[in-house]
């Protein structure tokens, strides 16, 4: 099996997959607004959503990188020791227990779905309780074909094959937006939908299950021999799964208190969320996923090289979030318009959503960094600590959102995003510096902020330019046949001119005096 990890490498298997985490963005645009135009915002789509909510945060906890942290850097390990047979042995073995775990999970939950809803939005009325049972005892295998394909794609994942792992949601995305089509063309109701998210989960399974046979792997009955790898890998897996998962645990958090607030706010926060996540898996999700094997590799190999890794990989992800935050937080109000809803949405909860995800923005820089660092220290196989700290985050959060809600309301929610976000990086900069003595490289950190803060200046005047130039051009032309431009058609606009940007400050970087190692363009002085 291949293992090189050069920078271009490193570079190719995240750009694949950001290329097809685009189009799966692509597509999930289309599904929010699909589902959007089915469900509206209101106490339909609060049960929808609700239904959705757990099975939706576990797929995250797996497909979040939290499996793929806590077994990726031992089976590399076995790997580079020639131990595939014991690998296969491994997967068999994690893959029938995270599985039983599951089917037990849906069997109570079909037992109890009242209890399920009321652990996920305490504040339900009765009504919406009894609207969401149906949807919930529907929905809820769905999860068994999430862990499947999460645990097999971590292992295709330790052999640095990437494409296929990240088809999956794209595949995802096509029968799901099937599923609302047909739904919304024949006015089916809302447990016909989830029968579609049932059927996409395992449609998706079943492409990363074939994959694995594909690529060389079995499963081989464990013997007495693989017990203290095992050992290892599920002393890994809670910490590594809340470490990797603290997002989504995070949101499930503000669902159950945005369950207080009045009818469409669950909705509301659902939908900031998913727009707040789209940069970040595109690019987080698809560097930390190569990150980590190398990292891993790095550790055996040649560990000194860490520190360098984790400056290069700082510095990329530096100058992608920043854009994509400013961006954000300026143009926020042009991702919810009337249009998008078609009077299914109050004007107030439309405007309060785009003022929503102007403040979560913020947070962004801090997740990708946040990141960057986990993967770091869980290729140190310190995933304790790191635990510890995105803990006492979430607990931090969660405080500031209970003594905050009744004045601030669904504002305490996107607070308390960027102030958990600020508190991780502190605390896993820390824990680099004070326990593996690995200094945060500030003085070339900085050196690349003096260089890159002049691109960026002038990437915001080509934006600038562009987006003046194109809009006059087609106000223009619009004007000429007496038609105006849309509200929709310019959050497009602004789209497509911010994508063009971003295109040539790629292109140009290395003119401004910026040194990126992980960068395809990088030159040697």
């Amino acid at each position: 099996m291949n293992h090189k990890t050069t920078k271009t490498f490193i570079f190719k298997k995240t750009a694949v997959i950001g290329v097809v985490k685009i189009f799966g963005t692509i597509l999930a645009f289309v599904r929010e607004f699909l589902q959007a135009c089915y469900l509206g915002i209101n106490g339909d789509s609060d049960a929808f959503i609700t239904a959705f909510r757990l099975p939706n945060m576990l797929r995250k906890l797996y497909e979040g990188n939290g499996l793929t942290a806590a077994i990726v850097p031992h089976t590399v390990k076995m790997l580079h020791d020639g131990r595939t047979e014991e690998v296969n042995q491994v997967s068999l073995t994690i893959f029938g227990v995270i599985e039983c775990i599951m089917v037990m999970f849906c069997f109570l939950v079909w037992i109890f779905p009242e209890s399920a809803i009321g652990f996920i939005a305490p504040g339900f009325s009765v009504d919406q309780i009894v609207a969401a049972v149906p949807v919930v005892k529907v929905m809820y295998p769905v999860i068994i074909g999430f862990a499947g394909f999460s645990v097999l794609s971590t292992f295709i994942n330790a052999i640095n094959h990437f494409f296929i792992p990240a088809l999956g949601p794209l595949v995802f995305h096509v029968v799901y937006i099937v599923g609302l089509k047909y739904c919304l063309a024949w006015s089916l109701p809302i447990k016909t939908m989830a029968g579609f998210v049932v059927l996409a989960g395992f449609i998706k399974f079943l492409l990363v299950f074939a994959a694995y046979f594909f690529y060389g792997f079995s499963f081989s009955f464990p013997q007495k021999n693989v017990w203290s790898d095992l050992k290892i890998i599920f002393r890994q897996m809670l910490p590594c799964l809340v470490s990797f998962g603290a997002l989504e645990v995070d949101s499930f958090l503000d669902i159950r208190f945005g369950s207080y607030l009045p009818k469409g706010c669950i909705t509301m926060l659902y939908l900031t969320h998913r727009l707040y996540m789209v940069p970040y898996s595109i690019f987080a999700a698809s560097l930390g996923t190569v990150l980590l094997s190398h990292f891993s590799e790095s550790i055996i190999k040649n560990p000194k090289r860490l520190r360098f890794y984790l400056l290069e990989s700082s510095k990329l992800a530096t100058w992608f979030a920043l854009p994509v935050c400013i961006f954000m937080v300026c143009f926020s109000g042009f991702f919810f318009t009337p249009e998008l809803f078609k009077g299914r949405a109050t004007p107030e909860l439309i405007v309060l959503s785009g003022k929503i995800l102007a403040i979560m923005a913020c947070a962004f820089p801090f997740q990708i960094l946040n990141k960057i660092m986990l993967k770091s220290l869980l290729s140190l196989r310190d995933s304790d600590s790191s635990t510890l700290v995105v803990v006492l985050a979430t607990i931090v959060g969660a405080a500031f959102n209970y003594y905050t809600i009744g004045f601030l309301g669904a504002f305490a929610m996107a607070y308390a995003t960027v102030l958990r976000a600020a508190i991780k990086t502190l605390g896993l900069m820390g824990l680099l510096f004070f326990k593996h003595n690995i200094v945060w490289p500030l003085d070339p950190y900085f050196n690349f902020l003096k260089a890159y803060g002049f691109q960026f200046f002038w990437g915001v005047c080509f934006f600038g330019f562009l987006y003046a130039t194109l809009t006059q051009i087609i106000q223009t032309i619009l004007a000429a046949q007496c038609m105006q431009l849309g509200q929709l058609e310019h959050f497009f606009l602004v789209l497509a001119v911010f994508v063009i940007t971003l295109f040539f400050m790629w292109r140009t970087y290395k003119y401004f005096g910026l040194r990126m190692y992980l960068m395809p363009y990088h030159t040697k002085h």
